[in-house]
């Protein structure tokens, strides 16, 4: 059985196998439709009401058309019609050769219109082996990571790919009517809300059905589906605080925060970048006073509540700075004067999660990294990676004497957070970069990048 297979974005569809072997014919994803060619994406999005219904072959039992489908996973059902005793319809099918499965969501506010779709070949339509086959592929597991509305598609393909017909189902992924009513309508005493993030609920990624509003709702869910220390569970908060939106930071993330500051005892003193609403800030300024420490959080604006700001105040070793942390790249390099005093002074942790567009955080990764003397430094970053590659993270890093750690830690938390620590002191003249990715090829680098590290000529490593 051969299969072709586009991924998404935004869209993990784990139909994807052990083993994928890519259709010789297929390969492109063409459909030959009249005297013209398309992609099979531009086929699926522009042009597929032009053929045929496809009804009196296939059946989509699920997902059910004009439904509402709450759960994150999906495993899709169909059912074949084929004729008995219908010699010209039975000839018509046995010219069919392929079978494509299409999930397409619909534009949204924040998300472009996306398709996904695998294709599989046949030797006939007829052939109750390889539909058996195809039936069984074709209800493995989809996760949705965006709600919005979706289109599912059955397309079958005669020989040359000219389209036989289709079917199709749409549906909703979303939130139940209930749960949605108690977020909107929610008490909340600590409410956080600008321009950026709004409520947290209106994006399409956060699962907004893991909410305690929502627990009733709870039992309708395999433990699978439960994933509540994800950044983008409603489940996530703290101190009782209305996740949806004054924080972003998970549980898993919080169990990292935790698991660093106990594996490094010497931390003491931690700078913020990004204090938004503060409230993960007490997290990093109660260890650190409990630790003879202080905190130092920075942010371009002060987006603390007042009840915030009083608890804050009453904590003497927790002070908060208005700077722009990204002031270095709009000035040819000049840095906030208080906040490059604390990084180069008082930081034994660096919290990044300020200024998410593009590299932002990468770049004040490895600048305010470059100014931490010590050896052991970490510098914590969330929304990591981002849309960054793991490559240039760990190479960045190592440039300035970083190495990437606690990688299969974080994967287990399913937490969103990216740890680094100084092995190199910030004064050595040595090439930092290939001292650093030694020690990474000799730790964990392989089970990351699936690959061993290769070397040049000279005996040195390749970056990744």
């Amino acid at each position: 059985m051969n299969t072709s297979w586009v991924v998404p974005q935004l869209v993990r569809a784990t139909l994807l196998l052990p083993l994928l072997f890519l259709s010789p014919f297929f390969v492109c994803g063409i459909v030959e439709h009249g005297a013209n060619s398309y992609s099979y994406v531009e086929f699926i999005e522009n042009k597929i009401e032009a053929i045929p219904s496809a009804a009196h072959v296939v059946n989509i039992l699920h997902p059910k058309n004009n439904s509402l489908h709450t759960s994150i996973f999906m495993r899709p059902e169909i059912e074949w019609k084929l004729p008995v005793g219908n010699e010209v319809l039975i000839n018509e099918l046995h010219n069919v050769k392929t079978i494509c499965v299409s999930l397409t969501r619909e534009k949204t506010s924040v998300y472009e219109k996306e398709t996904v779709f695998k294709c599989y070949t046949v030797s006939s339509l007829m052939n109750i082996t390889d539909l058996e086959t195809v039936n069984i592929l074709i209800n493995s597991k989809t996760e949705f990571t965006v709600r919005g509305n979706y289109a599912f598609y059955i397309v079958l393909l005669s020989e040359n790919h000219v389209p036989y017909g289709y079917v199709k189902s749409v549906f909703e992924f979303g939130t139940s009517a209930t749960c949605l009513s108690k977020i909107k309508n929610r008490y909340n005493p600590t409410t956080t809300e600008t321009k950026y993030n709004k409520n947290w609920y209106e994006d399409g990624t956060v699962m907004v059905y893991m909410s305690p509003l929502c627990s009733d709702e709870y039992d309708n869910y395999k433990e699978e589906e439960f994933s509540m220390l994800s950044t983008n569970s409603a489940f996530r908060g703290s101190f009782g605080v209305d996740s949806l939106t004054s924080m972003e930071f998970g549980h898993g993330d919080v169990m990292l925060l935790n698991f660093v500051l106990i594996k490094h005892p010497n931390i003491k003193n931690i700078v913020e970048l990004g204090t938004f609403a503060g409230i993960t800030s007490f997290h990093w300024g109660i260890a650190a006073g409990l630790r003879g420490g202080v905190l130092n959080s920075f942010d371009i604006n002060d987006y603390r509540s007042d009840s915030v700001k009083h608890l804050w105040n009453m904590q003497q070793h927790m002070s908060f700075h208005i700077a722009d942390v990204m002031q270095f790249q709009k000035e040819d390099g000049v840095m906030d004067k208080t906040l490059k005093y604390h990084v180069e002074n008082n930081c034994d942790l660096l919290f990044v999660d300020a200024a998410h567009k593009g590299k932002s955080r990468l770049y004040q990764a490895t600048e305010y990294g470059m100014l931490m003397q010590k050896v052991g430094s970490i510098i914590f970053v969330h929304d990591f990676p981002g849309h960054i590659a793991y490559s240039e993270w760990v190479n960045s890093l190592a440039a300035v004497g970083f190495i990437y750690r606690y990688h299969h830690a974080i994967t287990r938390t399913k937490s969103t957070v990216g740890i680094f620590e100084r092995i190199i002191s910030s004064s050595t003249t040595v090439d930092a970069l290939q001292l650093v990715l030694t020690q990474f090829c000799q730790e964990n680098a392989e089970s990351i990048f699936m690959r061993p590290c290769q070397y040049d000529s000279n005996g040195n490593i390749v970056p990744f």
